[in-house]
């Protein structure tokens, strides 16, 4: 299961004593709270919700603050008292009447036994609490079987039961499935709300931080994930070394190339897997891109506060004098190509080199 970490938070704008419930410590989604606060105080809990949202926006944290209202052993106003053992349970996802379902690792879709073995563990009755709560990710990868088994699930929900389906790409969620789900849109944070789950989740410097939230697109997950993977360091290395328009195309494709296929840490392979180089390549790309939407929006004027990199403002104002901005506004086609040949059977090797190729094209006359 993605790491969609709990997000938790202060009541903002309170000096008041009275104990937090359970969605007053999640940051931002006001509007699923009231949601959740009025269904859980009138008793009137659908038996099944489909969330959607960017990937890291809080779905399934979202997901556990229901289940632990509802799996609480004292709850105040319908809501998770949070300090209750069945709370703690949630928590730490060892409730027996909390069920989680998602892909085997490796794996593109949910199969259908996983959806057999939730159907099994429903038709049992409640182990701990009155309730029993199914949380499924990634419900836009159920394939044709696994989605019927599910459809029948909600079309005769034993008593009792709430799922929670979760997907950051409804389209493909079945249009049957969705029909029988209350749907809740999980839109993504502002930039300040990311920083302020970023000031409880991390210790890192201030400006980090700040450019973490900028460049979240309002996912605290991604956010995190940008701070503990070395996003950063790409990030500058791109700035500083791949876009500098100096030496040899074909060498800077070759260091991007060295990037790609570095082994994984803790791996004894001397190369990374290959699905593992497309996986990369495809970030880098996708990094380029949102460094030239900032080169056409400096080209355009635009003010630097709706930049996403406006920590590295010295280098965007250097590529956006470089640059032609016809080829910048050029530039997403040629990144769908990229991708589509990275998608196919074009080894990321070749892609990288193409578009170091088609960057010195564009960058060398005038830096």
């Amino acid at each position: 299961m993605r790491n969609d970490r709990l997000l938790w938070s202060a009541r903002l704008g309170s000096n008041s004593l009275t104990p937090m419930d359970a969605f007053d410590r999640i940051v931002g989604h006001e509007t699923p709270k009231r949601l959740f606060r009025a269904a859980l105080g009138t008793d009137r809990l659908a038996h099944a919700y489909l969330f959607e949202g960017p990937d890291g926006v809080g779905k399934m944290t979202f997901a556990l603050a229901v289940a632990r209202s509802i799996l609480c052993e004292r709850p105040v106003e319908s809501l998770a008292c949070e300090a209750c053992r069945g709370c703690r349970r949630v928590d730490s996802r060892q409730h027996s009447d909390l069920i989680l379902v998602a892909r085997d690792p490796g794996s593109r879709q949910l199969k259908v036994d996983a959806i057999r073995e939730l159907q099994a563990q429903l038709s049992l009755k409640a182990m701990e609490a009155g309730a029993r709560v199914a949380l499924l990710d990634d419900a836009d990868r159920l394939g044709v079987s696994a989605g019927n088994s599910l459809l029948k699930l909600l079309e005769e929900p034993p008593d009792r039961t709430h799922l929670f389906l979760l997907t950051s790409n409804r389209p493909n969620v079945l249009t049957t499935l969705v029909s029988r789900c209350q749907v809740v849109r999980f839109a993504p944070l502002a930039p300040e709300q990311v920083r302020q789950v970023l000031d409880l989740q991390t210790e890192h410097a201030t400006e980090s931080l700040d450019a973490a939230a900028n460049l979240s697109e309002g996912s605290p997950g991604q956010a995190l994930a940008h701070l503990n993977d070395g996003w950063f360091e790409l990030r500058d290395w791109l700035f500083d070394e791949f876009l500098a328009g100096r030496g040899d195309p074909l060498q800077r494709a070759a260091r991007l190339s060295e990037r790609v296929r570095a082994p994984i840490p803790g791996e004894k392979k001397k190369v990374a897997p290959l699905e593992e180089q497309r996986k990369r390549l495809e970030g880098a790309l996708r990094l380029l891109l949102s460094v030239f939407r900032d080169v056409r929006l400096a080209q355009a004027d635009v003010p630097v506060d709706r930049w996403l990199h406006r920590d590295r403002e010295d280098r965007i104002v250097d590529l956006a004098e470089a640059c032609d901005p016809t080829w910048v506004e050029s530039l997403p086609e040629l990144a769908t190509e990229w991708l589509a040949a990275l998608a196919g059977n074009v080894t990321p090797e070749l892609v990288g080199e193409r578009l170091s190729l088609d960057f010195q094209i564009a960058l060398a006359p005038r830096i």
